[in-house]
């Protein structure tokens, strides 16, 4: 019986195997660790209270929620020998109700199978506490589509000296029937939970991803959610989830650059995607018109110029007028890419206008 089961794990794994490298093949790797971070920022509250009922109940949401930057603790990690950093993880300072008490919940999102993982969100419980003097919470939100594995807790023996940590799981595969639900019931983080499963399903089928894209944009603009802010979420989460070759993208864009709905419903899927093909293309119409280095990279500053101004407005709209009005006087190739990875990764408004500076 054992050895049957390592023959269907091996079967498996093999299969996870084919469908990544036809991903890569076909240039359509979903960014699950980045976008699920966006998601997890965005959503946060609201994936609290429909995965953590008990963590959302007990929450002051009176109170400031502060998102808390992990890159000290991933480098200190790093210089002594440690784990790897990781931009998945994020740590939130909130306060309890019944407690009185700051506390920090910290998030890992997983997207593969990983050999000593439950040690690591020790380590990582460990150092955030320990660098902010806080009690923290930690949560894991796998993504990966490993069915049997969802560690929830390390042991350390040393000695009959005996440590355990028992954290919280979420296990993005086993959602599909909730998922549904949660759509039925206009809410927000079942259509990122759908884009993850339509992304999984159509790995290797580009053309497929592509109907199920212009289909589930078209769902989600007549959708019944009443917040626009969340509608833009989505359509950046569609972005990095279900990512398609170049030709297909064009034709994405081309059925449904007439998405009912005025300014407001403008497309923000592709934006990113578009804005760098754009940036390409100008850079080598200029590069062939110039003939030299300069050209190119002149055409490839005002293509990432023209997308970021797009891409702030759809996701601050007022809020981003005074990093549209920097923009323009950064001169640095290297700065606008900075930014356009830093909106992928969800970063702050005020940390894009510092990068900006810089």
């Amino acid at each position: 019986m054992t050895r049957e089961k390592n023959r269907h794990n091996k079967r498996k794994s093999k299969n996870h195997q084919k469908d990544s490298i036809s991903a890569r093949k076909f240039n359509m790797n979903a960014q699950f660790d980045e976008t699920w971070k966006f998601s997890v920022i965005f959503f946060f509250s609201s994936i609290l209270r429909i995965f953590f009922p008990e963590i959302f109940a007990n929450i002051d949401w009176s109170q400031k929620v502060i998102e808390l930057n992990t890159e000290n603790i991933n480098k200190s990690q790093k210089k002594s020998g440690g784990f790897k950093k990781r931009i998945a993880d994020l740590a939130f300072g909130v306060s309890l109700k019944s407690f009185n008490l700051r506390v920090i919940i910290h998030i890992d999102i997983q997207a593969s199978k990983q050999n000593g993982f439950s040690t690591r969100v020790t380590e990582y419980n460990k150092n955030l506490a320990s660098q902010h003097g806080r009690r923290v919470i930690s949560l894991v939100i796998f993504v990966d589509k490993n069915l049997n594995w969802e560690p929830n807790k390390s042991i350390d023996v040393l000695l009959g000296d005996e440590q355990t940590h028992v954290y919280q799981t979420l296990k993005v595969a086993k959602e599909r029937e909730r998922t549904k639900q949660l759509i039925a019931d206009n809410e927000a983080v079942g259509w990122v939970f759908l884009a993850h499963f339509v992304s999984r399903d159509t790995e290797s089928n580009p053309k497929l991803r592509l109907e199920e894209k212009v289909r589930w944009t078209y769902e989600l603009s007549n959708s019944k959610i009443s917040e626009m802010e969340d509608k833009r979420a989505i359509f950046l989460i569609f972005d990095g989830l279900l990512r398609l070759p170049i030709d297909l993208q064009n034709q994405f864009y081309e059925r449904t650059k007439n998405l009912r709905g005025n300014k407001d419903m403008e497309l923000i899927t592709q934006s990113i995607v578009d804005f760098n093909r754009k940036g390409r293309k100008e850079g080598r119409k200029e590069g062939r018109k110039e003939g030299r280095k300069e050209g190119r990279k002149e055409g490839e500053q005002k293509g990432l110029l023209e997308g970021l101004e797009l891409a702030l407005t759809l996701k601050y709209s007022e809020k981003a007028t005074p990093l549209l009005a920097i923009l323009p006087k950064v001169k640095k190739l290297e700065t606008l890419k900075t930014i356009k990875e830093a909106i992928r990764d969800g970063k702050s408004l005020q940390q894009l206008i510092d990068l900006a500076k810089e």
